[in-house]
């Protein structure tokens, strides 16, 4: 019987330093049967050269040089020329264990879903510890699966520890220039599967660089996080409304991270016209009764809320010094 094809698509851009492990940790999976697309997204150090020599090497390497674009065109250059009966996708500074794929077309085929995904290790290179929802399994439908994606506890919404049949993926790209695109991505997948399952064993090493978000200064480019989050609550309240306290919990939290991250930034007189209208968009929800009630939110956040309905200097302070959250450079 035939093995399915799976393809396996990395972006590429300034990652000359960590590609050939990157690279090595796919070519040497358990699971053979890949079609491995390599898109370099007008890299300007020697990634265009590092993929050619691994497409000389190995048969099943397929590259694509384009203008850089950003990591959303990326993907979707991979997308579109993809033949594979199954989609991964891996970022190139991170790294896989030799069984990950074997292991979540395993998951798919025993439990006939149209989805997997798996746990992963967090490697600063220095230090390394498992990720989120390590241990936790979980298999139901797409209202069920989504439910989960929102509550932010077993599930990430990235896209690199998922293996999706490529049935659920018609029609389905990551928007050219935005950040933070997984979340989108993720909502239209998963609402087109019929049955998604999960596994917590760590299979993925995600590796935080020194010039990732979390040690750069604070950018404009953090923005699309609350236009990926307000439209989840609008795609939510359309399709799932019995879940929209959960998605207005998401936008809720990331506009309180993005609120200190702007504050926290040492050019943050440059982002006033961010700051402003994003604690526009919070003096909204704190003034509204619903978000008080709102079942999911955390007490912290409602007391928070709360305070900026009162006083917002006062809101300031509290948060600037108790919520240090930073957002990772996926």
């Amino acid at each position: 019987m035939k093995q399915p094809l799976i393809s396996v698509i990395v972006p590429i851009y300034k990652v000359e330093n960590y590609l050939n492990r990157c690279l090595e940790s796919i070519v040497n999976q358990t699971y053979n049967n890949l079609e491995i697309i390599l898109v370099d997204d007008g890299s300007p150090d020697r990634c265009p050269e590092i993929c050619n020599q691994w497409a000389e090497r190995d048969s099943r390497i397929i590259v694509i040089h384009q203008p850089n674009g950003g990591l959303s065109k990326a993907r979707n250059s991979g997308l579109r020329i993809a033949k594979g009966d199954y989609i991964g996708f891996v970022d190139s500074d991170d790294w896989i264990l030799p069984d990950m794929y074997e292991f979540l077309l395993n998951l798919i085929l025993v439990h006939n879903a149209d989805i997997s995904h798996c746990s992963f290790y967090h490697s600063n290179g220095k230090n390394l510890h498992k990720g989120h929802g390590t241990g936790k399994k979980f298999n139901g439908n797409n209202f069920e699966s989504i439910k989960e994606c929102l509550k932010l506890e077993k599930f990430i919404l990235s896209v690199w520890n998922k293996l999706y049949k490529r049935d659920v993926l018609n029609g389905v790209f990551f928007e050219d220039g935005r950040y933070y695109e997984d979340t989108l991505f993720n909502f239209w997948s998963f609402k087109n599967a019929n049955k998604t399952v999960y596994d917590g064993e760590p299979k993925y090493f995600y590796f935080t660089r020194d010039d990732s978000i979390v040690k750069s200064p604070f950018s404009k480019k953090e923005l699309d996080v609350i236009y990926s989050t307000e439209k989840l609550c609008k795609l939510t309240s359309k399709y799932y409304p019995d879940l929209l306290e959960y998605a207005e919990k998401k936008n809720i939290i990331e506009c309180l991270v993005l609120i200190n991250n702007i504050l926290s930034s040492q050019d943050s007189i440059k982002y006033l016209d961010e700051y402003e209208s994003t604690m526009k968009k919070l003096k909204i929800y704190a003034g509204n009764t619903k978000t008080r009630i709102n079942s999911q939110l955390h007490w912290k956040y409602k007391w928070l809320l709360t305070v900026l309905n009162i006083n917002e200097k006062l809101f300031v302070f509290i948060l600037t010094n108790y919520l240090s959250r930073k957002r990772s450079k996926k």
